[in-house]
């Protein structure tokens, strides 16, 4: 299975469970810019303590990271054609 394929089952698997925070860090870890990644991860930091979420990521860095869900399923997408494409001409 390639990685953009195992990384949106891993965002599927997260959203099943609420993990949202985990979320916007992988999208983060991937796609975004220096800053996204630092406030995604003080959100999943924050997140993971026993106080719950009291770290809110600045609304347009949510914003774009969220944006990126749309990236990683075309990269999967992709990914799929091309394994087909390549079964095919075996």
């Amino acid at each position: 299975m390639k990685t953009a394929t195992r990384l949106l089952e891993a965002y599927r698997e997260n959203e099943e469970i609420n993990a949202h925070s985990e979320n916007l860090l992988l999208l983060a870890n991937l796609f975004g810019t220096p800053e996204e990644v630092i406030h995604c991860e003080r959100r999943a930091k924050a997140h993971r303590s026993c106080d719950g979420p009291s770290y809110e990521v600045p609304a347009h860095v949510a914003s774009s990271v969220n944006r990126y869900h749309k990236k990683l399923r075309n990269r999967a997408a992709w990914e799929s054609e091309l394994e087909i494409s390549a079964k095919e001409t075996a």
